[in-house]
């Protein structure tokens, strides 16, 4: 992966592109009930802070 891309390049070209379409935010509810779905039990939220927060269980 030698590819260089200029600062300019990537703030114009792949963030607002490429962040649009990977980054989709849900609310942390919808994240706790997929790790339950997943096996996970006693799932908790740890911390939270604005839109941030650690949360996980036991498997």
């Amino acid at each position: 992966m030698s590819k260089n891309y200029s600062e300019e390049e990537i703030e114009n070209k792949w963030l607002p592109v490429m962040y649009r379409q990977e980054d989709k935010p849900v609310e942390m509810m919808c994240h706790i009930e997929w790790l339950k779905k997943s096996g996970f039990k006693k799932v908790d939220v740890l911390w939270k802070c604005y839109n941030y927060g650690v949360f996980g269980g036991l498997k």
